[in-house]
């Protein structure tokens, strides 16, 4: 093969690689630190208070006050704030800086420190976070089975938080452990890949903060409606037991909406490559070739 075709292709797997935008990363991670430092202050009742709008916070259903500060008063701190809230800080902050190319080129030194410092990070944060599932101080309903659906409004109906989270965590394991497979085998595209990859999934909670936010503003917009309407629409009583379990309802479906969009953001972030992790992994090969020629 010609010189000039192998280093094409060469070339272009270099351009084509994925890769996670920090217009993405920095604002879905701004929105996790914030959330992160009301681990600490608690949300402000002024704004996500028992007297709220339907849809506008996630309150509990014994104090109406939002799931963020019941947390505090129930879970064990040393684990929600020392080991959970407190390394999803530190991730939020360094995660974004594993994919600047400036810093991979330059200070590869620096890329590999602060990539083990983000994945154990993660590891902690992620296993606190099952653990407090595991010792209900997390808000998901009681049955990790029941079927969310608006009292029955739409009947397909979607699965619990914990449900999601479960079914999210193999592949979040699968994708750290290739991650540090391919960087430890110094096969640093499809290293890349898997990165990314890893990445995405990580920021699955991120994204769920996000459209949680949005679904607050959607909230916001059914006071336009009179209450009475607002309430027979979604089958609901006037009382703090209702409003809780329909805004549980949210909770979960938005945590589902979360997943679906990080499945299709990856699919797209993989397309825009047009190649696969075969391809990606024949690399060096191409390389080697291209100076031999």
């Amino acid at each position: 093969m010609p010189v000039s075709c192998v280093t094409k292709q060469v070339n272009m797997l270099h351009q084509k690689r994925m890769r996670d935008s920090q217009k993405v990363l920095i604002p879905l991670s701004i929105v996790m630190i914030f959330s992160g430092i009301m681990a600490f202050t608690g949300a402000p009742s002024s704004i996500w208070g028992p007297n709220s709008p339907i849809f506008t916070t996630t309150r509990h259903h014994s104090t109406g006050e939002h799931i963020l500060s019941w947390r505090i008063k129930t879970a064990p701190l040393w684990v929600y704030q020392g080991l959970h809230a407190l390394p999803a800080l530190i991730w939020c902050l360094l995660m974004p800086l594993q994919h600047v190319d400036r810093f991979r080129r330059h200070w590869p030194a620096f890329h590999r420190n602060n990539g083990y410092i983000v994945l154990c990070g993660f590891l902690v944060l992620s296993i606190t976070g099952y653990w407090m599932l595991n010792k209900k101080v997390a808000h998901t309903h009681d049955d990790i089975w029941h079927i969310h659906n608006f009292s029955g409004l739409i009947p397909l109906g979607w699965p619990t938080f914990e449900l999601t989270l479960l079914a999210l965590e193999p592949l979040y394991i699968y994708t750290l452990l290739r991650t540090v497979q391919t960087a430890r085998a110094r096969n640093f595209n499809t290293h890349g890949t898997w990165a990314v990859l890893h990445t995405m999934v990580a920021y699955t909670i991120a994204v769920e903060r996000v459209s949680l936010l949005i679904s607050y503003v959607l909230g916001l917009a059914l006071n336009f409606f009179p209450k009475k309407e607002v309430y027979n629409f979604f089958r609901l009583e006037d009382t703090l037991d209702a409003k809780a379990t329909a805004e549980m309802d949210l909770l979960a479906l938005m945590n589902l909406v979360a997943f679906a969009l990080v499945v299709c953001w990856g699919i797209q972030e993989w397309r825009k490559t047009g190649s696969s992790v075969k391809t990606t992994e024949f690399s060096p090969a191409l390389k080697d070739r291209a100076k031999q020629s």
